[in-house]
């Protein structure tokens, strides 16, 4: 029963600083300039709006940085941007700044396609027969940019069973998101908003 008690704490605590609301309240969403300046468009004496919606920020676990998640609308256009930040400088460094390739555009249909394909790479990797030391990947590409996978190592034999934490691969480099669920959670209130 302890052993059960301090996997849950464990669970919830990873829960809960896979995706700083602290952020929201405090930063500066990276998201933001690329939305303002790349997808909304100003014309000289003209009036213009669009919505922006800070969904969650998730640090990696494997030390790549950190993956911020922003919603817009604007106008009859809703996507979805993915920013691939780079890990937070040591103390007394200088922050370097995102750039225009840090950035991808999801539409709302890529992004229920994550959602309506994770689960077939979990049952896809249970039914995998991998030898010892042997790693066992399952890839779903999105788009050109950004594929999720799901990584098995084996245990006995056996792959192990479906890990909690999902690889999203952003223009070529891996940032493994400590929780799935939390993902799909903000996938899903993105597709909702």
């Amino acid at each position: 029963m302890k052993n059960k008690n301090v996997f849950l704490a464990l669970l919830i605590a990873t829960f809960l600083m896979s995706c700083d609301p602290m952020y929201m309240l405090t930063a500066s969403d990276p998201a933001e300039g690329y939305i303002k300046n790349k997808i909304e468009t100003h014309e000289q004496g003209k009036f213009s709006d669009i919505k922006i919606y800070s969904l969650c920020y998730i640090t990696a676990t494997n030390g790549t940085g950190s993956l911020v998640f922003t919603g817009y609308k604007y106008g009859t256009l809703k996507g979805l941007m993915v920013g691939a930040l780079p890990p937070a400088p040591l103390p007394g460094a200088v922050a370097k700044p995102a750039d225009d390739n840090a950035f991808i555009e999801l539409t709302v249909q890529e992004c229920q396609s994550i959602i309506d394909n994770y689960k077939i790479l979990q049952d896809k990797l249970k039914l995998e027969k991998a030898v010892p030391f042997e790693a066992v990947y399952q890839d779903f590409t999105v788009t050109s940019k950004l594929f999720i996978s799901y990584k098995g190592t084996t245990y006995y034999g056996k792959v192990a069973p479906t890990p909690i934490s999902i690889d999203c691969w952003v223009n070529g480099e891996k940032f493994t998101l400590p929780s799935t669920d939390n993902l799909i959670n903000h996938l899903k209130t993105f597709v909702a908003y």
